[in-house]
């Protein structure tokens, strides 16, 4: 797997893309995904940040809402 990016050596996080079910590897340094075999598939999308920023502060809420 691939954990570490090559080109500036960050730890890359698992993401599911839920259009293949494939499982891609971001690295958030360089904003790119690679596969399991380390190739790199593309970069990520200003609209795919945003909604992971959305998701984020959605949970926050979420959470602050439980105390």
């Amino acid at each position: 797997m691939p954990l570490f990016c090559k080109q500036c050596e960050s730890r890359r996080l698992p993401v599911m893309l839920s259009a293949g079910k494939e499982t891609l590897w971001l690295c958030e340094k360089c904003k790119n995904f690679v596969n399991n075999d380390d190739f790199i598939i593309r970069e990520q999308t200003e609209e795919e940040r945003q909604e992971i920023k959305r998701k984020l502060e959605e949970f926050e809420e979420y959470e602050a809402s439980k105390d």
